[in-house]
């Protein structure tokens, strides 16, 4: 592509709205040459549609950025014009244009006359002359003694555009050649952007749109051009660069996006859900049943899929190529973050499952040679204008339609255009002829004071005494506003020297971007001033290595100084909104109308006479206290708040309107209420979630107060390099509320001080600061504090968009002496600056045409009343020495000689003014921790308190609150972290909390020499087990066996912690051990046995959350058999179901009716009904073969359903609602409706129908063993506990063992315990169980082929009772009652019926089956049968 369309754009904003359209015309162009049929068949001939092409192009850094269009058909190219002339205002400049890209991208390079000939002759020049133009040049040489020079350079007349342009000779003097090398002998770098998708097929979603038409309007918050962004960072490069876009129309895909919606909303999108989810599914489902619920991301894929517009999209290519002038293409460090912030441009068109990915071309690869070449590679696309496409995730193309196009290709607004990305504007250049200085008379008044540069002649001369702003007028202010490059860094270091120097009181300087200026000074500071000096008088704060010791929060100074409480008090408060204001934005802070005040309150509730300290914690005065102790206020009014309201939670305050504020705080509505307290905690989440801030904001002991300084001629540096933006503005806001409460109280004396008395402040990169109100205040009263403030900015307008117009406008008339240097000139500044001989637009020429360095002045006049002279042109003081790039830099020996001061300065500031290192503990205890042990507290004392209580049960001497060792209670502590996956707190924080916390009591055992630990009276009550009033708490018998439990487990070294049952799910109590990873849920069933559905539900809420469930069952009194319950609840854990002796199936019910809509008595609710039978009212639900049936127990059948999940009000006999207002009762059946005046009569010919428990587990085979589980029986006599399985018990401390041989990934099943007779658990004895052989032999029968001598197990019963035979088949209970008679002939103790098939199963293969016999469905074993000496057993 020759020939291009240039845009250049123009301060008129665009109609984004109507971009899209045209951009999407561009689909429909097709080749020239492909128009017809036969030349689409002719396989010779190019039926590629056509590619499009857009470029950024800088040649240097004090360019403008150009911007072109071009296609690769130039039979379109008026087409292309036509579009781009609706896209763009009238206003903006498009014309065609002939462009040589190698021209802009490759520089000329200077050659010896025969470095030169030499490549003429080889052809190692970029397009060298042709033939007849170098006939030119040898006409035009001379000879010289022997040596060829080139006189001047080659007849205009002589050069085409196409040719010799690339020569540009110098004189004859220079005796060198100006040309462009050849590609190969240039090293390009820069950037490509791929397409990454979040899924293989996210390719088809949406990015960011240019028309702001996203699916999902929040998913971005900033309106600015993507490009504004990436123009911005090609403008400082220093050398060519070339931003390209390339596209083509991508062929129709809808049917493949139909398809993946379609995938989408059944679940199938990826190779997991596809291939993987269907193996798990159990049974024959439906269609209907298989539709799973869509989620949110998936509808958002969706939504995207369908703005993506799949008729037109475009296959896109983004990159950028530079060449800079190295010789060897090796990067230096600000090249490469360079390129890493252009790569990074893009990354606000992001969109949530496809993002452009941007990379370095060199960034890959170790050998040069390879870097090089995929250089190249990519240099070559650019200037061919190729097209790579690709597949997979990661592709080199982008898919994009035209409206996510738009976003790459369409040129912003210079209005949208930062810095020195307006230099597009294509601005007419004016005179650089400096302004006059003002007379030399007025001239005489700004000679003493700061030296702010030399003050230009008509003739480009500086003067030779600098231009001074006078002690007097610095309490004016002053602003320096230039670009990058600009020189304002050098310029504030001479500023400061300046002041140091001819002006009394301290320089204090704000740098937020920590790009060496604190550094730079103090070398200045120490080569004009000496070491000595700058070690004494300069203060370093490196932030966040030294963070300075303000206490923010402490008033304690201002009291003393005579404010008055409550005002002081009000203007912490006023102060704190100011700095959250400054680092959230004032309109987002405001956004919440209440959630501010609060904030308010809350912190005048800490300062309270009365309750400050009690509602704060660890406090020792009402006069301060750390932001801790305000995240936790807000606790306590959230924890005392709706929806579950606790009385006296909630801070107190002797103030009327205070407590009233809370009070009514605390009766809204639970939604309200939580959204108030959302917006408090996400607002002090700004301070508590950056380290360094809440080291700063908890800091209650002044360690630097700007009071101590105020009298004193020094230097305060505070880098605030090291923090996050944000965090920057928050210790930005700290600074200068602390300084504007040290002026204000200070005033009067400040006004007292001598003449040349100042206190400068000075702010680099001031934009997002100077919008604030404090600063506002400072620069109103400036003169009453004798304040100077000095701003750094890049350009005004920054604080329009960063504070609004009026901040603009008020910033502007605040500041006495704007010093500007080249910048983009706004209408507000040009005005300013204006006067009678130069209008605005006169002015804004003259900036864009500053040299870089120059300045443009204006002072207010030093006497009253009179107008100050008008705008001149000043010359930069030269960069002062020591700094690094003067001529005169520190030597070795005093650089070295700086740094042993720069250390000392850092150990004095952080050691005489630093936060205070011990400052008290956050004192929280992670919401896991207190979530999983059910702590009533985040306070750690509160967790440690119940540590102590644990170790007291452990070590027997928890009745006399006696003594323990701290390491012991530490150490529960730290298994309870452990066990709730959080980081323990560190050994000298809990050291400082248990020296702080109000529950402990602490002491030094003088005979163990260690530090033991008990509770309190308030940590007695802290920690005293309350298992609950509500009815799920249960019984006086419930709390005894959980009590008991406690200390039984206690004994053997677990930590137990018991529940306060208040109605939600929760087990009764938790249990973890230090050396067992595992956490058991405590049940005690004293009841619930009985209940079958709620302790299967009590283990699945064990399982959910990853526990084991640890049951407790009693032994039972009278009857045969003490350890009846605990095999009745071994049996609901290992049977989920009813099994009954014929071999149905049957659901354990549950207290739930099945309802459809909420229910009978929910407005268009329904609940199931059956008709009445008889006397029966059961809802009994039996499974069989894949199917449920409802049946009333005595035969009558009235559902059959294949999954209970989609039953639906069709698949039950009738469904009834309930009127509250007329108190009637309404039956539908298919086609009738009864109605009933009363519920007696209603429930005389209806039974609601109870919901059945389904366990995830039952499959067709029942004896299937559930999940692992633990049972521990107590003795009611002795309240000793045993672990009860098969029928067995075994002590309670081998339980750890067992857990922790299993793997890790699963706890052991009830049949994975007792796989053999060496069983890890050892079998307790009741009566130690010794029987002779002889009289265990002489029960057996005659025939047994058992020596008396030997041991029996399930093997031996196995071995000597059983048969494997082809067609054999028994009965279940027919087998299982032989082996009770064999296993009681034995003496050998019986496994359970659920147990007998798990076993069998070990030792023989077999099969099922379930025959009817007389009427009843039998199960049988088949391939196994009884042997002759097994008969006799169930004979």
């Amino acid at each position: 592509m020759s020939e291009y369309i240039r845009v250049t754009p123009t301060s008129e904003e665009l109609r984004t709205a109507e971009v899209p359209a045209a951009l999407e015309s561009l689909h429909k162009l097709t080749n020239p040459a492909a128009r017809n049929v036969s030349d689409r068949l002719n396989p010779f001939t190019d039926t590629a549609p056509p590619t499009f092409e857009f470029l950024a192009i800088s040649e240097g850094e004090d360019d403008p950025v150009e911007f072109y269009y071009g296609i690769d058909h130039s039979a379109h190219l008026e087409t292309l014009e036509k579009q781009l002339r609706t896209i763009y205002p009238k206003t903006f400049d498009i014309t065609r244009s002939e462009l040589r890209l190698e021209q802009k991208l490759v520089q000329p390079v200077d050659y010896t006359q025969d470095e030169y000939h030499e490549r003429l002759e080889d052809g190692r020049l970029l397009d060298p002359p042709l033939a007849d133009e170098r006939d030119e040049y040898r006409e035009n040489e001379q000879t010289d003694g022997g040596r060829s020079i080139l006189e001047d350079v080659v007849d205009d007349s002589a050069v085409t555009t196409d040719s010799s342009l690339e020569v540009e000779a110098s004189s004859s003097d220079s005796a060198t050649v100006s040309a462009r090398p050849p590609l190969e002998d240039v090293e390009p770098i820069g950037v490509q952007w791929h397409g990454r998708a979040q899924r293989k097929r996210d390719w088809m979603t949406t990015i960011k749109s240019f028309a702001g038409r996203d699916p999902d309007p929040t998913e971005y918050d900033t309106d600015q051009p993507p490009l504004a962004t990436l123009i911005d960072h090609l403008t400082e490069l220093e050398y060519p660069v070339a931003f390209q876009v390339v596209w083509q129309r991508k062929d129709e895909w809808t049917a493949d996006a139909e398809l993946r919606v379609e995938d989408l909303r059944d679940g199938r999108d990826t190779f997991g859900q596809r291939y993987i989810g269907p193996l798990f599914e159990t049974g024959d489902l439906d269609a209907d049943e298989r539709e799973p619920t869509l989620g949110t991301e998936a509808q958002n894929r969706i939504n995207r899929i369908e703005a993506k517009h799949p008729k037109r999209t475009f296959s896109v290519n983004a990159r950028a190529v530079a060449i800079p002038p190295t010789a060897d293409g090796d990067l230096d460090k600000q090249i490469e973050t360079q390129l890493d912030q252009l790569a990074q441009s893009l990354n606000a068109l992001d969109g949530p499952f496809y993002e452009l990915e941007g990379q370095r071309i060199r960034s890959k690869g170790m050998l040069t040679r390879t870097k090089r070449k995929r250089a190249r590679a990519v240099l070559n696309k650019v200037l061919h204008s190729e097209l790579s496409t690709g597949r997979g995730k990661h592709r080199p193309d982008l898919v994009l339609n035209a409206d996510e196009l738009a976003n790459l290709t369409v040129v912003p607004s210079s209005q949208d255009l930062t810095v020195e990305g307006s230099r597009g504007t294509r601005s007419e250049q004016r005179s650089r002829n400096p302004l006059p200085r003002p007379h030399p008379d007025l001239m005489d008044e700004f000679r003493e004071g700061m030296a702010i540069g030399y003050a230009i002649d008509e003739n480009g001369e500086p003067e030779r005494q600098p231009v001074r702003i006078p002690p007097s007028l610095l309490p004016t202010h002053y602003v320096r506003a230039a670009t990058t490059g600009g020189g304002k860094s050098k310029s504030l270091t001479n500023d400061k020297l300046s002041l140091y120097d001819q002006a009394d009181g301290p320089i204090i300087l704000i740098d937020a971007k920590g790009d060496g200026l604190c550094e730079d000074y103090m070398r200045a500071h120490a080569h004009r001033f000496g070491v000595d000096d700058l070690d004494e008088n300069v203060l370093h704060f490196p932030i966040p290595e030294v963070l300075p010791g303000f206490a923010f929060f402490n008033i304690g100074r201002q009291l003393e100084n005579g404010v008055r409480r409550v005002d002081a008090v009000q203007n912490k408060a006023d102060h704190y909104e100011e700095i959250l204001k400054m680092v959230m934005g004032e309109e987002r802070y405001e956004r919440a109308v209440v959630a501010p005040t609060l904030i308010k309150y809350l912190i005048k509730t800490l300062y309270d006479d009365e309750y400050g300290r009690e509602n704060g914690r660890y406090r020792e005065s009402v006069d301060y206290f750390a932001h801790d102790q305000l995240e936790y206020v807000v606790d306590q009014l959230w924890h005392a708040g709706p929806p579950n309201p606790v009385d006296d939670a909630a801070p107190r305050s002797s103030n009327a309107q205070v407590q009233r504020r809370l009070d009514r705080q605390l009766q809204l509505d639970p939604n309200t209420f939580a959204t108030v307290m959302g917006g408090v905690s996400n607002r002090l989440d700004y301070i508590s979630q950056d380290e360094h801030l809440r080291r700063v904001f908890n800091n209650t002991e002044s360690q630097f107060d700007f009071r101590d300084v105020l009298d004193d001629r020094n230097v305060i540096l505070f880098d605030l390099g090291g923090l996050r933006d944000e965090s920057a503005k928050a210790m930005t806001g700290v600074i200068l509320t602390e300084l504007y409460n040290a002026l204000r109280e200070r005033s009067d004396d400040i006004q007292q001080k001598p003449d040349d008395y100042v206190v400068n402040l000075i702010i680099d990169e001031a934009s997002s600061l100077a919008v604030s109100d404090v600063m506002n205040t400072l620069l109103e009263k400036g003169r009453s504090f004798r304040l100077s403030v000095g701003l750094s900015l890049q350009f005004p307008e920054q604080l329009d968009v960063k504070g609004g117009r009026e901040v603009y406008l008020n910033v502007l008339n605040d500041v006495g002496s704007p010093i500007i240097g080249k910048i983009a000139v706004d209408n507000e500044i040009a005005k300013v600056m204006a006067h009678e001989d130069m209008d605005p637009v006169e002015f804004a020429n003259r900036i864009r045409s500053l040299p870089r360095g120059e300045w443009i002045v204006r002072l207010p006049s030093p006497t009253f009343g009179e107008t100050g002279p008008e705008p001149f042109s000043l010359a930069p003081l030269p960069i002062p020495f020591g700094h690094p790039e003067s001529d005169t830099p520190l030597t070795a020996a005093e650089e070295q000689a700086f740094q042993n001061a720069l250390e000392r300065i850092h150990e004095r500031a952080d050691s005489e003014y630093g936060v205070v290192t011990d400052s008290p503990p956050t004192s929280q205890t992670p919401s896991t921790v207190r979530e999983t042990f059910e702590l009533g507290s985040d306070d750690l004392d509160v967790a440690l308190a119940n540590a102590v209580r644990t170790i007291q049960h452990q070590q027997g001497v928890r009745e006399a609150n006696g003594w323990v060792p701290v390491q012991s209670v530490d150490q529960t502590l730290r298994t309870r972290y452990e066990a709730a996956d959080a980081s323990p707190p560190s050994i000298e924080e809990l050291g400082a909390i248990r020296d702080r916390s109000r529950l402990l009591e602490v002491t030094l055992d003088q005979d163990d020499g260690e530090i033991v630990v008990r509770l309190t009276d308030d940590g007695e009550a802290v920690t005293e087990p309350d298992t609950g009033d509500v009815r799920s708490s249960g019984s006086d018998l419930h709390d005894e066996l959980l009590f008991a439990t406690k200390r039984e487990l206690s004994q053997v070294d677990f930590d137990v912690t018991i529940f306060t049952q208040d109605g939600s799910e929760k087990p009764d109590g938790r249990a973890v051990h230090p050396d067992c990873e595992q956490i058991f849920d405590i049940e005690v069933e004293s009841t619930t046995v009985d209940k079958p559905v709620k302790v299967l539900r009590n283990f699945q809420r064990a399982r959910e959350a990853d526990h084991v469930p640890l049951f407790v069952v009693t032994t039972t009194e009278g009857g045969d058999d003490e350890l009846q319950t605990a095999a009745r609840l071994e049996d609901i854990l290992t049977s989920p179901v009813n099994e009954l002796e014929s071999g149905e199936v049957r659901l354990y019910t549950t207290d739930s009716h099945i309802t459809f809509d909420g229910g009978a008595n929910v407005r268009d609710g329904v609940t199931a009904v059956r008709p009445a039978t008889g006397d029966s009212r059961r809802s009994v639900w039996t499974q069989d073969r894949g199917e449920y049936r409802l049946s009333d127990g005595l035969g009558t059948e009235f559902v059959t359903v294949s999954s209970l999940e989609s039953l639906s009000r069709s698949d039950v006999p009738a469904v009834y609602s309930y009127d509250r207002a007329t108190d009637e009762y309404v039956v539908y059946e298919p086609s009738k409706r009864h109605r009933y005046d009363s519920k007696s009569a209603f429930e005389q010919e209806w039974v609601s129908i109870r919901e059945p428990f389904v366990p995830e587990t039952v499959t067709s085979t029942t004896d299937a063993p559930l999940e692992s589980s633990v049972i521990a029986v107590l003795e009611r006599d002795s309240n000793s506990m045993q672990i009860y399985r098969d029928g067995q018990r075994r002590p309670l401390d081998s339980l750890v063992d067992v857990m922790n041989s299993q793997p890790a990934e699963s706890c052991p099943g009830p049949a994975e315990v007792n796989q053999s007779e060496t069983s890890v658990l050892p079998v307790l004895s009741e009566s130690d169980r010794e029987q002779s052989t002889a009289a265990s032999s002489t029960e057996q029968p005659e025939q047994s082929p058992l020596d008396g001598s030997q041991d029996v197990d399930f093997g031996t019963f196995v071995e000597d009772c059983l048969l494997q035979q082809e067609g054999a088949e028994i009965a279940k209970d027919d087998l299982y009652t032989a082996y009770e008679a064999w296993a009681g002939t034995h003496d050998h103790e019986t496994y359970a019926k659920s147990w007998f098939g798990r076993k069998l199963s070990e030792h023989v293969s077999y099969d099922e089956y379930r025959p009817t016999r007389d009427g009843e469905r039998v199960r049988h074993y088949t391939g196994i049968m009884l042997s002759s000496y097994g008969r006799d057993f169930l004979d």
